[in-house]
């Protein structure tokens, strides 16, 4: 007999398939992670602390193999069978870009060489979805925002945890969307969400692997991906521009951070602490506070997007998620200067 539950209809045999595959998905991705930190030890792929670190004791980095080794036999197995154009251009820019970043997290590369995997592999997803269909300027578009959205998620990735337990969420948000619409979206979402999840015990709250940039950027891409394939598959429906509430923290914060750094007449590509969750750390709260603290807010809109996408008409939805990462933003200045002001 099957029970359902509202809110999609959610059937009893269908909740517990999707929490095979997060379990299953997080448990190979934790098996993963012993070796995966093994090997990055024996390569020498050491994060030195330094002034504008926000840890103090050498630490690895490259651990996102890890879960992006299932998410690519995922695509590999589940995605290119069936969609082999998309499929292909994900696996090539998946390999493309954890080949860079693998490379620039043990020896650095130039940030011009990194901008052009990005664009390249931004560009071929979005032709393998769009050609034909979206006009060249709505094409360049979303390779500008596809490319700005891998090197947001890439900027958050200064602390234990957040951008782990970020995708994470974020990745549920897209299950619980796309439910009822596209089961292969829905399946790597859930994929995406149990491996971070298995990664997550190496990197909270004690960090014994960093994602790396081979991780974030890689993690970024596949977001990208599935957000792309979800816009394309429900085309003109005015719900599937909920979706840019999901990765609304990484752009708004991200940008803050851009138009800071080019105020001051500083590379907006180098490492500094001036994002609203450093500030935190600044202030004196802990990695496992802060991080807590984003990921109540983005629980919320996820939780948000559920409930809301078919209930409350998409501006409001907007307006409603920025106005509370905003008051979330606010408070943190309030905080940074108060500390700032405060007699050591």
């Amino acid at each position: 007999m099957q029970h359902c539950i509202r809110g999609g209809w959610i059937c009893i045999n269908k909740l517990m398939h999707e929490l095979g595959l997060v379990l299953g998905a997080g448990l190979v991705t934790w098996i993963l992670c012993s070796p995966t930190a093994w090997l990055l030890r024996y390569g020498g792929f050491w994060d030195q602390p330094n002034e504008r670190s926000s840890h103090d004791a050498p630490t690895l980095r490259g651990g996102g193999v890890a879960p992006l080794a299932v998410i690519f036999l995922t695509v590999l197995f589940w995605v290119y069978p069936s969609r082999a154009t998309v499929g292909g251009v994900w696996l090539i820019g998946l390999i493309l870009l954890s080949a860079i970043n693998l490379w620039d997290d043990r020896r650095g590369i130039a940030v011009k060489w990194r901008l052009l995997a990005q664009f390249a592999a931004a560009a071929g997803v979005v032709w393998a979805l769009g050609s034909g269909e979206w006009s060249g300027l709505t094409m360049a578009v979303l390779v500008f925002g596809f490319v700005a959205f891998m090197n947001f998620i890439n900027f958050m990735d200064g602390i234990n945890g957040l951008v782990a337990g970020q995708v994470a969420l974020t990745a549920l948000g897209v299950a619980l969307f796309t439910g009822e619409s596209d089961g292969m979206v829905t399946v790597i979402s859930w994929i995406i969400t149990g491996a971070m999840l298995g990664f997550l015990p190496f990197n909270f709250p004690k960090a014994r692997i960093f994602l790396g940039d081979v991780g974030s950027i890689g993690l970024g891409f596949c977001l990208g991906v599935l957000g792309l394939m979800t816009s394309k598959e429900m085309g003109a429906q005015a719900s599937t521009g909920w979706l840019l509430v999901l990765p609304l923290y990484f752009f708004m914060e991200g940008t803050i951070a851009v138009l800071r750094r080019w105020r001051a007449g500083a590379q907006w590509w180098t490492p500094h602490r001036e994002h609203f969750y450093q500030r935190l750390i600044r202030s004196g709260w802990s990695h496992k506070r802060v991080s807590g603290l984003l990921w109540m807010i983005q629980i919320v809109v996820v939780m948000f997007l559920y409930w809301g996408h078919d209930r409350v008409p998409v501006v409001w939805g907007w307006l409603l998620c920025g106005l509370v990462w905003g008051g979330v933003f606010l408070y943190v200045e309030r905080v940074f200067i108060s500390t700032r002001k405060s007699p050591r």
